[in-house]
């Protein structure tokens, strides 16, 4: 069998299918770069306590940004493996498309058709999908009326960041399947895990967070008034101290 791993487009394609390969490639993986960094904001603004900075009646803009976020995600993600618009342009068409274009050696090609039998989008994926579909159609794209009560659908299923992630990374790994050539990025660089000075680099998500951390009272409460302080601290359960005490070590403030 013909081996086609490592192979560039330039060693598969004729001349004339090279630019549609790469049109068609670069669409999907910048799309895949946007729902990357959307999927890791989301994972970083639910892993932050917001419990200990703001109260239930402060949270309209954090909890408008969590869900413009997942609204996001889930377009991006619909119309990377669900769309069926005639002329969408999505990663199952995308791997059909390959087939269609002029290959240098007919053996090449049945190597490749070969790979993608062997590799689908997962399909214990189905129901995160269906419930992909479902709210971009149901509640994001249009609010549609239920065709027994003719009142707004209700009980629309929702995706959880967990299986936003899942479905991405399936995709993600679906996508290297169906490129030639080298593994591409699909993170943007702020995202990226990196050191910078000896560090690990922070996000820009992370820098936001940890401003609204540094000047909170939660963090500053020892300081704001440290006789109170003493007399309330030993009522404090040991996770408010536990998570006190960690952002209190990362703005290098002695624990509380």
């Amino acid at each position: 069998m013909t081996n086609i791993n490592d192979k560039r487009p330039e060693d598969l394609l004729k001349q004339e299918s090279l630019e549609a390969y790469y049109d068609l490639h670069t669409n999907i993986w910048h799309r895949l770069v946007h729902l990357n960094d959307t999927i890791i904001t989301l994972e970083k603004i639910t892993e932050f306590p917001f419990d200990y900075f703001y109260g239930p009646n402060k949270m309209t803009f954090w909890y408008t940004l969590y869900w413009n976020f997942t609204y996001a995600a889930v377009i991006l993600a619909h119309g990377l493996v669900e769309d069926r618009g005639e002329n969408a342009h999505t990663l199952p068409r995308f791997r059909n498309r390959l087939l269609q274009l002029h290959w240098l050696d007919p053996q090449q090609k049945k190597a490749y058709q070969t790979r993608l039998r062997q590799s689908k989008l997962d399909t214990a994926l189905g129901p995160i999908r269906k419930k992909v579909k479902e709210l971009r159609d149901k509640i994001i794209a249009h609010r549609l009326l239920d065709d027994r009560t003719g009142l707004p659908s209700r009980n629309v299923p929702g995706v959880s960041v967990t299986e936003l992630r899942r479905l991405y990374d399936s995709v993600e790994n679906h996508f290297e399947v169906c490129c030639f050539g080298s593994e591409y990025v699909t993170t943007s660089m702020d995202y990226t895990q990196r050191m910078v000075g000896g560090k690990p680099a922070q996000t820009g998500v992370e820098d936001v967070l940890d401003c609204v951390a540094k000047v909170s009272h939660f963090v500053n409460e020892p300081e704001a008034d440290p006789t109170l302080w003493k007399a309330l601290r030993k009522h404090k359960p040991k996770e408010y101290l536990d998570v006190m005490n960690k952002f209190r070590r990362k703005f290098h403030l002695g624990e509380a």
